[in-house]
């Protein structure tokens, strides 16, 4: 059997998806007639979004990994080893052989290749969960509800950012300690930021938001440093805020963890759009935008915002927020950077292997767990417990302190809300107030203490607040309701219950 019928065999074997596979003999004519492609056989991979993908499958090529077909990587990597096989061409001629065969391949696509799912660093197939090391090995760790694994044949493909770098392997003998002592919190805190990382490897949604809130030099870009490259370790952990919904789904496409370093304000349409990353969100709103070589992926995304002050305010979003604060670090205990990372390297296998101990027992447990009085994250929540079963009982206590977290993060959002804080001082002498939205502005505008900030400028904006904030007044035994329509407008009334 020639070397390119073998070629052609292996592409076949390995891009299989459900019933369908590519056509051998279609392969066999192009392979063995492309002056690229018979020197450098490739496998072909259609993500489930659409996506088209190569992997270079000669000799000393697969440390490529997978690439985008219309990639410029892919077609340098190309004229690369088409040029090595022909140093006496001209280049004009290398890359025109070259974009012919991705002609060739784009082709073959449109007819002969079924989508599958493609991930970035954490593969979540239901009762298994894949973790890629992005080693040289190719290996992976395998978690199931029976424990833990390091494997090398993976089913599931992974196509790793460019700034992607090695994990290490995990070890076990690891302790809840070695991994919270890292951090400049309380114990309850720590815990919290522990179950948000459980809840990452778990690799699928709905995720809570981690929010570290600290002065300066209180370590909150360090401490998510450490969660984001224990993770997901890559060479630029820290992003900065981007100033778009479009820019931001960009970067959720390019990350496996959004970490937002140094944020103060939010806009409601990224809060929003923070909300949907988040959580599962609708189909529409969960496909990403394409930007140049940018993988079109659902952005189904964990969370880490650090910032001086608590930039998460609505309330749509703070339900979906865990809050820690981390205090000023004294003189006495600061070390320097380099020494708390070298700290974390050092623990960072044994972390590992503790906290896979923990999703382990979350697959196995998930499902049988029935506690009492789950939050809104309800599934965060019952994950947690589950995987605390795994943990030696160090975080049994998770939904008491998560409970206590959100209630606290609602008395901060009710303080700061103006339009509660407005509504609620009109309501103090009254049971009840009736009327249309324009003149409840105009009401609200005289109970308004101006010190905490503007209320909406007109009735529209007004109405859209009121029902983001609308769980917040409940808490304050304050309801809204709208009325039928009289007289050309449209009256609300608003209910206090005295208990």
């Amino acid at each position: 059997m020639t070397r390119a019928k073998k070629a052609v065999l292996s592409l076949v074997e390995d891009t299989v998806v459900g019933n369908s596979q590519i056509n051998l003999e279609l392969f066999e004519k192009i392979i063995s007639h492309d002056p690229v492609l018979k020197g450098n056989p490739v496998r072909l991979y259609r993500s489930h979004d659409g996506k088209d993908f190569v992997e270079l499958v000669g000799k000393g090529m697969k440390k490529h990994g997978l690439m985008i077909l219309s990639s410029k990587a892919f077609k340098k990597t190309l004229n690369y080893y088409h040029l090595s096989n022909n140093p006496l061409s001209s280049m004009d001629a290398i890359e025109k052989d070259v974009n012919e065969a991705i002609k060739k391949l784009d082709a073959i696509f449109e007819g002969e290749v079924n989508p599958q799912h493609i991930f970035n660093r954490i593969a979540n197939l239901g009762d298994t969960i894949f973790v890629n090391l992005n080693n040289d090995a190719k290996e992976v760790v395998k978690i199931t509800g029976d424990g833990w694994e390091t494997i090398t044949e993976c089913p599931v493909l992974f196509i790793p950012s460019n700034n992607a770098l090695e994990m290490p392997k995990p070890e076990t003998g690891g302790s809840l300690e070695d991994l919270t002592e890292l951090f400049n919190v309380d114990d309850d805190s720590a815990k919290l930021i522990a179950a948000s990382i459980l809840m990452m490897f778990r690799g699928m949604g709905p995720y809570p938001v981690l929010n570290l809130i600290g002065p300066q030099g209180s370590t909150k870009s360090t401490t998510a440093t450490i969660i984001r490259n224990l993770v997901d370790p890559v060479r630029h952990p820290l992003l900065q805020i981007p100033k778009s919904v479009h820019d931001l789904n960009v970067v959720a496409a390019k990350n496996a963890i959004l970490n937002l370093n140094n944020v103060s304000k939010l806009s409601d349409a990224i809060s929003d759009a923070l909300c949907v990353i988040a959580t599962e969100g609708g189909a529409a709103n969960r496909k990403l935008f394409t930007s140049d070589d940018v993988v079109v992926l659902e952005n189904n995304r964990p969370i880490i915002i650090n910032g001086i002050t608590r930039a998460i305010n609505r309330g749509d979003l703070i339900d979906r927020t865990i809050s820690i604060h981390l205090p000023k670090v004294s003189k006495e205990d600061r070390k320097t950077r380099k020494k708390v990372m070298d700290e974390f390297e050092r623990r960072h296998s044994r972390i590992l292997g503790m906290l896979f101990d923990g999703v382990a027992a979350g697959l196995k447990y998930f499902d049988t767990m029935e506690p009492n009085g789950l939050p809104r994250m309800a599934d965060f929540a019952q994950f947690i417990c589950a995987a605390a079963k795994g943990m030696n009982g160090k975080m049994d206590s998770f939904l008491e302190i998560y409970n206590n977290n959100q209630e606290e993060a609602l008395n901060d959002t009710l303080e700061n809300s103006v339009t509660v804080q407005a509504i609620n001082n009109l309501m103090i002498s009254k049971k009840s107030w009736t009327g249309p939205m324009w003149k409840l502005l105009s009401e609200l505008k005289v109970h308004h203490n101006n010190c905490m900030g503007a209320l909406p400028d007109n009735a529209q904006t007004l109405r859209n607040e009121i029902r983001r904030v609308e769980h917040l007044l409940t808490i304050e035994n304050i309801t809204i309701e709208q009325l039928p329509r009289k007289s050309g407008e449209r009256p609300y009334i608003i209910t206090k219950t005295i208990i």
